[in-house]
């Protein structure tokens, strides 16, 4: 079979002058568009966990060590709060926690706090070493006085 066929058309055209079968005549008018009535689920909000998977550029959640920070920042307040005589009481308390956290942050031996558990050791070391300056000096004096005095 050829592509060529009498009167040059091709197999299934329509005949000069018919519109073909399938098409509706040029006088009518287009269908209208498609009604939008469904739509689909919105997605869901941020911060809602997806089902079975991490979505694309999502971060990944990695345990967190907050007692080495906690450590770390107690002990920069109770360098700080030490040097201060009569809040060199609180000193010891804040000072004593920020060891505390410290000192478990450091056993736990993660290589990526290890650092500011350390740091944290030795401002709280530093805060105490100020605290009990404070206390000698305290001694002294009343000591000092008390021999005066007598």
């Amino acid at each position: 079979m050829s592509w060529d066929q009498p009167g040059g058309q091709y197999p299934g055209s329509p005949a000069p002058g018919q519109q073909p079968t399938n098409q509706p005549p040029l006088t009518q008018s287009p269908p209208p568009p498609p009604q939008y009535g469904y739509t689909a689920p919105p997605p869901p909000y941020y911060g809602q966990p997806s089902v079975g998977y991490q979505p694309y550029g999502a971060p990944v959640a990695r345990p967190s060590n907050s007692s080495a920070l906690a450590g770390l920042i107690l002990g920069i307040a109770g360098l700080c709060v030490a040097w201060i005589p009569l809040l060199g009481i609180v000193a010891w308390l804040v000072n004593g926690l920020g060891m505390l956290f410290s000192v478990l942050a450091f056993r736990r031996n993660d290589p990526e706090t290890r650092t500011m558990s350390l740091v944290g050791m030795v401002l709280n070391g530093l805060a105490l070493l100020v605290c009990v300056g404070w206390v000698a000096l305290f001694v002294i004096s009343l000591v000092g006085g008390a021999a005066q005095g007598a």
